[in-house]
Order: structure tokens, then C-alpha cells, then sequence
């Protein structure tokens, strides 16, 4: 019996330590990350007896469906696409929306302290920081000039894909789980401790937001200011607001230094005050071909988009997104492509329930704007990152915060 016991003490420890660790390579390699997420399952599968898992998971059960069915939507589009192969690596991608949900809830909410997860995020965030930057800096040491070649620091030299090259991740993807990891740090209260430990906390500020203006990612800069200002209107607090109104600013200043975040800004509009964003004009043909295709109710398939975004790019002469292969840069019209209406209203319908369900606490409405948001510039199913963020903290949230009402007003805390 001691020894049992002893057992399910070191399947817990081990369940949670892998979980940590896997929140703590989510913005570091990708191989790496993946693998961390199989001792994830094989702890999963001693915590607890499957008779309790089962219980669990009957508790979660709306939110369990909701996620399932969004994985569902490759399954159904594999039902009208003539390119079964890519169908299929379609699902084999998004299976963290299965793997996740499955794991998380069907077990004690208890193995899921959102301030440590939290933190090992951070620290991911962070040891990712100074591997680039050690990069950088060893590139500048590397030139002849080296004082000279430090000029570069606040240029496309040295930011965006390059920046990021030594983690192997995309910018924006990064860049929000900065502004997540930020959002929770300045104002929740279970960081209320660290936040008074005022060096360290202006320093870590400091940093994360000087990395995310050298993603020059627009979205996460967007972002970290829509969530930044509705925490002040949230809750009126002269600190609070003089520190966001601070932050806000800081931020902008950084955005004018670093050279190629503020030209693609500038590219938004052009002189005749009409929309420069090469993105909306990919997303104009893609609309219009997709319509030409007739399939708008039930989609083309998951594995036939492709099809669609080669044909809008020769018709509008995107030769960077052809030879690229880019694709929606939106998940809304990924859904809508793939599966029609209705997939585009099915992904609407999980993100509203989220909402409903979850509104009174401020990390899942900062979080689902993160994704909403999100949604509209990337197809954040796309990638492996994107499902492993998406899913994990989606599982997260509604297993610690999920309420059959909630009709309490956004509370900026952390249970």
C-alpha cells in the first residue's frame, strides 16, 4: 500500500513537472517541444484511474466537445477534398486538439496552477530572448566594425525572421505569447508579490517589450495595447492607469527606433488613404475565387485550399505569396474555405461559449482576444505552434475557470 502510494505521489510529480516543461519549450524549438509533450501522456496515464478520469471529463464535457469538434472539421473536410493525402496531414497536425482537451480535462484542475505555468512560460519566453540576442550580438562582434555594425541593431538585420532564427519559430507566434505571458504579469493579482519587487519588475517589462517591437510583429504590438487599456477602464486605479498609460507609450517610442516595424505600419495606408496591407488585397481574390468555386456552403475541402490560394495569387499577381506558397493568413477564411459556413460559424460558436462561459475572469477574456485577434491575421491552425498554444490553454482555462454561469463582472485576478 506505501508503496502505492508512493507511486501515484511520483506519477503526480512527474505529471505536473511535464506539463511545466512543456509550457516551458512552447516558444522554443519545435522538435523539442513535441517530444516534451509524450511524457505528458504517459504520466496521464497512471494519475489517476480511468473510472475518474471518466467522471472528470462527463464535468467538462461542453467544453470538451467544443475543442473535439473543431478537430472534427479536418475529418469533415477530408469527406470533399480530391487531395486526401494533404487531408490527412491536416489532421495529423491539428491532433493536439484531441491530445490536450483528453488529457487536461479529465483530471484534477488541481496539476494546472496557472501562476507556475505562467512563470515557465515566461522563462521559455525569456532563455528564448537571450539565445537571439546572443546571436545578434555575436554577429555584431563577428564584423570588422563592429561599433559600426551595432547601428543595424534596430534594423531588419537584426529583427523579425532573422531575429528569430536560432529558436526557429515565427515572430508573431512569439509575440503573443509574450503578450499573454505580460497580460497575466501586469495585471493579475497572484503577481501582485513580484510586481512589488519594482527593479525586477520594470526590468522584465523592459525586455519583453523591446523584443516584442524587435518582432515587429504588428499583431502582438496591436494587442498589448487593446488589452493594456481595457485592464485600465477595468479598473480605476491611478497606478495601475499611469503604469498602462506608461507602458503604452514606451512601447510606441520603441516602434518609431525600430526602423521596419514602423514602415510596415506606414505601408497600412497608402496616399490615398486606401488600405496598403498586400494581405487584405490576398484576402479579396481568395474570397473571390472560393466563390467562383461555388462550394461557399459545405467548403472545398481541407486538402484542396491550397488549389484556391494558388489560383487568387495568379489572378492578383502575388508573385511573393505563389513562390512562397502563403497561405490565408487568416483563420476565419481558413474554416471558410475549407469548410464553408459552416466551419467559419462553428469556430465563431467556440470562441463565443469560451466567452459566456469564462467572461468573469479577465485571463480567459485576455486570451480570447489574443486569439480572436489572432485569427484574423494568421491561420493559427496552420502550424504546430499555433494548435499546441491554442488548445493547451484553451483546455486550461475552461478546466480552472469554466462556469455553467457567469454573471459576475471581469474580475482581474487569478484563482
Amino acid at each position: 500500500m506505501k508503496s502505492f502510494l508512493q507511486n501515484k505521489i511520483s506519477y503526480e510529480t512527474f505529471f505536473e513537472w511535464s506539463i511545466l516543461l512543456f509550457v516551458f519549450t512552447l516558444p522554443l524549438w519545435r522538435n523539442v517541444n513535441t517530444v516534451l509533450l509524450w511524457p505528458i501522456v504517459l504520466c496521464w496515464l497512471f494519475v489517476s484511474d480511468w473510472k475518474t478520469k471518466i467522471r472528470i471529463l462527463r464535468q467538462n464535457k461542453t467544453s470538451f466537445i467544443l475543442i473535439i469538434l473543431l478537430h472534427f472539421l479536418f475529418w469533415i473536410g477530408l469527406l470533399f477534398t480530391d487531395n486526401v493525402k494533404d487531408g490527412f496531414r491536416d489532421i495529423e497536425r491539428t491532433l493536439g486538439l484531441v491530445i490536450f482537451p483528453l488529457i487536461i480535462l479529465s483530471v484534477d484542475n488541481k496539476y494546472f496552477k496557472i501562476k507556475k505555468i505562467i512563470s515557465f512560460l515566461g522563462a521559455g519566453l525569456f532563455l528564448g530572448m537571450i539565445i537571439c540576442w546572443y546571436y545578434v550580438i555575436e554577429d555584431i562582434f563577428s564584423k570588422t566594425d563592429p561599433l559600426e555594425q551595432a547601428k543595424y541593431f534596430f534594423h531588419w538585420v537584426y529583427n523579425h525572421r532573422r531575429l528569430l532564427s536560432p529558436i526557429d519559430i515565427h515572430p508573431s507566434y512569439f509575440g503573443i505569447m509574450i503578450v499573454f505571458f505580460l497580460s497575466v504579469v501586469i495585471f493579475h493579482k497572484s503577481f501582485e508579490d513580484f510586481r512589488k519587487k519594482r527593479v525586477l519588475f520594470i526590468t522584465t517589462l523592459l525586455l519583453f517589450l523591446l523584443f516584442i517591437v524587435e518582432t515587429t510583429s504588428r499583431i502582438s504590438f496591436v494587442l498589448f495595447i487593446i488589452i493594456a487599456l481595457s485592464s485600465m477602464f477595468l479598473e480605476f486605479n491611478i497606478k495601475k492607469i499611469a503604469l498602462t498609460v506608461g507602458t503604452i507609450l514606451l512601447i510606441i517610442l520603441l516602434s518609431f527606433k525600430f526602423e521596419y516595424l514602423s514602415t510596415k505600419f506606414q505601408k497600412g495606408l497608402d496616399s490615398d488613404g486606401n488600405i496598403g496591407f498586400e494581405r487584405v488585397q490576398r484576402w479579396e481574390k481568395i474570397v473571390e475565387v472560393f466563390f467562383d468555386s461555388g462550394d461557399y456552403v459545405f467548403g472545398t475541402g481541407s486538402g484542396d485550399v491550397d488549389k484556391i490560394y494558388v489560383e487568387a495569387y495568379k489572378r492578383g499577381m502575388f508573385e511573393l505569396a505563389l513562390k512562397e506558397k502563403y497561405n490565408a493568413h487568416n483563420q476565419f477564411l481558413e474554416f471558410f474555405i475549407s469548410n464553408g459556413v459552416i466551419g467559419i460559424s462553428f469556430y465563431l460558436i467556440v470562441l463565443t461559449i469560451f466567452f459566456l462561459k469564462t467572461r468573469n475572469k479577465k485571463i480567459c477574456v485576455d486570451f480570447l482576444l489574443i486569439i480572436l485577434l489572432f485569427s484574423i491575421t494568421e491561420s493559427i491552425f496552420g502550424r504546430s505552434r499555433g494548435i499546441f498554444f491554442f488548445s493547451f490553454f484553451f483546455s486550461v482555462l475552461a478546466t480552472k475557470f469554466w462556469k455553467s454561469n457567469s454573471s459576475e463582472k471581469i474580475l482581474i485576478d487569478l484563482d
